[in-house]
């Protein structure tokens, strides 16, 4: 079900002549980055013909949002029907990614998009009515009254359509204002949520994973398995809608009935895999499906990742906890893997000085590791969005223009109207510099000559050496240029970790941003005798006066881990240690 070669990669993916949305802006820091904010995580299963005691491994490690408090808390939950480990939220009923005695599981983002907007076409002017298939139909209207202290109760009014509810009603000049979004999540699942864990908990072996899963319908998560009888899985479980090519990449029109969703995929035909003969499964948000897949879907995909764990995994034999250690901190980036030789093969040095030589060596040199004590990442990350940048310019060039505040005819400067462009991914970028050198997105309109990928690397190099010249306290190793943090919910930086200095990269396994990465490391090695590991940057107390409550950080961040006191009862004597490093919840 993974898709990892680089080859099948770019079958997946859209045309560049259709990369440009009408939706979604990024932010400008995560437009530059190519890559946008990190949606997922990695997961992967070893079956015993490729561990080094013949039993599985399973390891997770969810990439989201950190804060302090953490999102996870972690807990063993004994009970006459189950013995539970791993961690969960805050108020929920049982453990979300954790193990048993007999199974274990982890979870990743499918990434696929289960959401459409329609454009609502209105029939009276008190949007009370609409149109659709030439008809006029009545909005079902919801009232909603939320309290709010010291002041009057607020009366939201919502109106519902066919196609869902009618959003941004106070913002006339949002874009989405008249759309209706549907929405997956709207729907009230068949079966209960809790229940998917609650089964998992009490699973026993494949039979249970499987019977569990149905009640998960959003959002999309690759659960994957193992088990103590050897059994290795995963599924992309989720409810998929059936969509025409192309449907639902842009906003759609409200006014005809056949641009609805009107059934889902089979479930019987939803991507899973049980005990491939390559001995392992994996998840790290790609592509789930090859491209004989019958169904069109689409989402916001990730390849770097996904290819480097299947490259590693595909490799090992005799794999051990050490192994699966090694590659959840895993620093390498497949995206600099592909980029720097074509920039730098593209790069003329008889152009630069001495110095930009001397820049050029170091970067030949690097071995695309985002580690935290070198400046070849810092550099490269540099040089890199400033080619992107200058190689897009013309997009740049019509958000300036739509964001502009002198009044015109013109629709995409006036005023009035919110410009929403997507840039193309990174891995368009890199495709086009290798194969199309002389396209005309390398064009600077306002020059008198036409630049190619040779001119566009050239000049962004020497704009990235005149940057560090300039500013020689930027020119520093990449944990320190990146700057990580961890804030606190309520972004109050007494209570926050600042200046942590990581390697990493969103682009790697290790996938680490300047607030965003793995939330929860977890390594499960399953036997007679259950073996875990697990580590997470922040604490079990949410007390910012507690000793517990960042205790963890510095572990995590270095690399460390905590071998888990799986107890079998409340009573069991705490000398059954498997480590030095224990945690006890």
């Amino acid at each position: 079900m993974e898709c990892c070669s680089a080859a099948s990669a770019t079958t997946f993916f859209p045309d560049s002549a259709s990369m440009i949305g009408l939706i979604e802006p990024r932010e400008p820091e995560e437009k530059y980055l190519n890559d946008g904010p990190i949606v997922g995580s990695n997961n992967w299963a070893l079956s015993g013909t490729k561990t080094k005691s013949g039993k599985p491994i399973l390891c997770n490690d969810p990439h989201l949002n950190l804060t302090l408090p953490s999102i996870w808390f972690q807990v063993q939950i004994h009970t006459p029907q189950a013995n539970t480990y791993g961690v969960s939220l805050p108020g929920v009923p049982g453990i979300l990614i954790g193990f048993n005695e007999n199974i274990a599981w982890g979870l990743t983002n499918v990434s696929h998009d289960v959401s459409d907007w329609y454009k609502i076409h209105w029939a009276n002017a008190e949007r009370s009515k609409y149109k659709i298939d030439g008809e006029e139909k009545a909005v079902q209207f919801r009232y909603e009254e939320i309290g709010v202290k010291g002041k009057p109760v607020f009366r939201d009014t919502l109106r519902f359509t066919v196609f869902g509810p009618v959003t941004y009603d106070f913002e006339t000049e949002n874009p989405l204002r008249d759309c209706a979004l549907r929405w997956i999540a709207h729907d009230v699942p068949e079966l209960s949520t809790f229940d998917v864990f609650l089964g998992l908990n009490t699973g026993k072996n494949y039979e249970s994973y499987k019977n569990a899963l149905p009640g998960f319908d959003s959002p999309a998560q690759n659960f994957v398995f193992a088990s103590r009888d050897g059994d290795i899985a995963i599924q992309t479980q989720g409810k998929y809608p059936i969509r025409g090519q192309q449907q639902g990449r842009f906003l759609q029109e409200g006014d005809r009935w056949a641009n609805a969703w009107h059934s889902f995929i089979p479930k019987d035909q939803i991507p899973s895999m049980k005990n491939p003969g390559r001995g392992f499964v994996f998840s790290a948000n790609q592509h789930s499906t090859p491209p004989t897949y019958p169904y069109y879907y689409l989402g916001n995909f990730e390849d770097w990742r996904s290819r480097r764990i299947h490259d590693r995994l595909e490799a090992m034999t005799n794999a051990t906890v050490d192994s699966m250690k090694t590659m959840q901190l895993d620093n390498f980036s497949q995206r600099a893997a592909d980029a720097l030789p074509i920039m730098l093969r593209l790069l003329d040095r008889s152009q630069l000085d001495s110095e930009g030589k001397q820049i050029a060596d170091e970067l030949a040199a690097w071995n695309f590791r985002y580690e935290s004590d070198l400046i070849a990442p810092t550099i490269f990350e540099a040089w890199f969005d400033s080619c992107y940048t200058a190689t897009w310019d013309e997009i740049s060039a019509l958000e300036k223009r739509g964001k502009s505040t002198v009044p015109t005819d013109d629709l995409l400067a006036s005023k009035n109207q919110k410009i929403a462009l997507l840039y193309p991914d990174a891995w368009r970028f890199i495709e086009i510099m290798q194969m199309d050198s002389a396209s005309v997105f390398f064009d600077h309109p306002a020059t008198p000559f036409r630049e190619t990928a040779r001119d566009i690397v050239l000049e962004s190099f020497k704009l990235m050496q005149s940057y560090f010249k300039q500013n020689p306290a930027q020119r520093v190793a990449f944990g320190e240029y990146k700057g990580f943090v961890i804030k606190h919910l309520g972004q109050i930086d007494a209570f926050s970790r600042l200046g942590i200095k990581l390697g990493g990269h969103r682009t790697a396994p290790n996938a680490i941003s300047k607030a965003n990465g793995p939330s929860w490391r977890m390594i499960v090695e399953l036997g007679d005798v259950v073996h875990a590991l697990g580590v997470y940057p922040g604490g079990q107390s949410g007390n910012p006066g507690s000793k517990f409550y960042d205790n963890m950080v510095d572990t995590w961040a270095s690399g460390n881990y905590y071998d888990l006191l799986f107890l079998k009862s409340a009573n069991e004597s705490s000398e059954r240690i498997l480590g030095k490093q224990v945690f006890k919840p």
